[in-house]
């Protein structure tokens, strides 16, 4: 049974897109890229010193063209068609800093700590998508995407999400994920994809673009990802933040179409909300949910599949608020029935995460997927039978459909919440004693040829970004 919640009406949809489309063709996207301008104008786009302009015909052809199904893949043989009715859940990718269990102070991510996070995404069935958790802080200066990236491909073999912040990044990535595919090809069953994001507001900066074109040329998939501010960098009144991620999404989805049609776009965005008391960022406010829950009706409305960043928390340290904001977020990411959710172990903003904090995200999914699970009623006749097998007084620990039942999906027993009272160890304890038994008994090995391979290229690349 599925429940879900609307946050936006048919006239409400209507109305956005309308004022998205005029804000594309009467003030336009400033682009950072002189050739990519130039590239436009040649196709007959309004180009105006830096600021290029959509026809509202070339946004509609545009979404005409981008494919409305997309299957990404596992080098694992994993295959994930995003499509409603599925959820894929993915490990956070951009924190530099790390919680250890019980510290009361983060420091930053180290090589070994990409390594431990790729180990624990291989192995937890729930998490379809490798990660690394964050950026390795340990290398010399200039090599920490390629050493990170390293370390991901050795220890995963799911489908990886980048988010290069340039060219040589983006490059580093594709050539690694392709060496370790082996003979596979990403542009056929790509076990890679991007993150692209707009500068809000409106522009798109030079590394941006070349990080879409570069993706855009060999059809890999990318996430379509406007990250305005309400309040900062978008407006406050929540309704305008909504528009303002709408066009930029649909800047982003036609720029990638007009570079090579049938480009692969996953719709999203990561809208946040300014404290207007302090100035700071906030992913745990309510008013998120709001946002992004707007933002995946709007992917509905063009049928186009979608992602949300999930799993969010101001909170810099696991506790009381991180629990509350993440909960929040889980259920409402539910409520949305969103494809893919982005940000499993994700504190502080997503500038943070933590290997516990992982495997406590899990357990809450579930705890709200078996919400909006719902009740089998299927159930109800047996039920009844039993009370009147059992009878006033007695009890149903020994019934028929009790021990049917007690095994099956009927109730979700976390294997981290603590239901013994005082006896019992704390959520956090039990996910560390989870985490270090993930660790110590599971390894991925790659082929011989594949680390071989891998090493050349890290030496050959290396000494490349070293001579600049």
């Amino acid at each position: 049974m599925q429940y879900g919640m609307r946050f936006l009406s048919e006239s409400d949809i209507e109305r956005i897109e309308a004022q998205s489309l005029l804000i594309l063709s009467e003030i336009g996207i400033r682009v950072h890229n002189d050739r990519l301008r130039d590239q436009l104008r040649k196709a007959g786009i309004p180009v105006e010193d830096q600021m290029v302009r959509l026809p509202p015909q070339v946004v509609r052809w545009a979404l005409d063209t981008a494919p409305r199904e997309i299957t990404l893949y596992g080098r694992n043989g994993d295959v994930m068609p995003l499509q409603p009715g599925h959820c894929y859940l993915v490990m956070g990718t951009g924190a530099t800093s790390i919680l250890d269990c019980g510290a009361n102070h983060l420091r930053a991510i180290t090589q070994e700590d990409v390594v431990n996070f790729a180990r624990l995404s291989q192995t937890m069935d729930e998490i379809s998508l490798g990660g690394g958790g964050g950026q390795a802080q340990d290398v010399a200066p200039g090599l920490e995407i390629l050493r990170t990236v390293e370390s991901l491909v050795l220890n995963n073999s799911k489908h990886h999400l980048a988010g290069p912040h340039d060219l040589a990044s983006a490059r580093t990535w594709y050539e690694l994920v392709e060496i370790a595919g082996g003979d596979r090809d990403l542009r056929e069953t790509p076990t890679l994809s991007f993150v692209v994001s707009t500068t809000s507001p409106l522009q798109l900066d030079y590394d941006s673009s070349q990080v879409l074109e570069y993706a855009a040329q060999r059809r890999l998939p990318f996430l379509a990802s406007s990250c305005p501010m309400a309040g900062g960098t978008s407006p406050l009144a929540l309704i305008g933040t909504v528009v303002l991620m709408v066009t930029e999404d649909l800047f982003l989805l036609t720029l990638a179409q007009l570079l090579n049609e049938c480009s692969p776009v996953i719709w999203g965005g990561a809208a946040g909300i300014i404290d207007v008391r302090t100035g700071s960022l906030s992913y745990g406010a309510a008013e998120r949910h709001l946002l992004l829950g707007a933002n995946i009706e709007m992917a509905e409305h063009y049928a186009l599949p979608h992602y949300v960043p999930s799993g969010s928390a101001d909170s810099w340290c696991t506790g009381v608020q991180t629990g509350a904001e993440k909960m929040q977020c889980w259920m409402a990411r539910r409520a949305s029935d969103t494809i893919f959710g982005i940000g499993l172990g994700s504190l502080y903003n997503g500038l943070a995460t933590s290997l516990e904090q992982v495997v406590i995200d899990v357990d809450l999914w579930q705890q709200a997927n078996r919400v909006f699970r719902g009740l089998d009623t299927a159930e109800l006749d047996e039920a009844c039978d039993a009370i009147r097998r059992v009878g006033p007084g007695g009890n149903f620990l020994d019934d028929e459909q009790t021990l049917r039942l007690m095994r099956s999906s009927e109730i979700y027993f976390s294997d981290l919440a603590n239901r013994e009272g005082e006896r019992g160890a704390g959520m956090l304890a039990r996910a560390h004693d989870k985490v270090e038994r993930i660790l110590a008994a599971h390894q991925y090995v790659p082929p011989d040829a594949v680390v071989q391979e891998v090493s050349h290229y890290v030496q050959a690349r290396s000494e490349e970004l070293a001579d600049g």
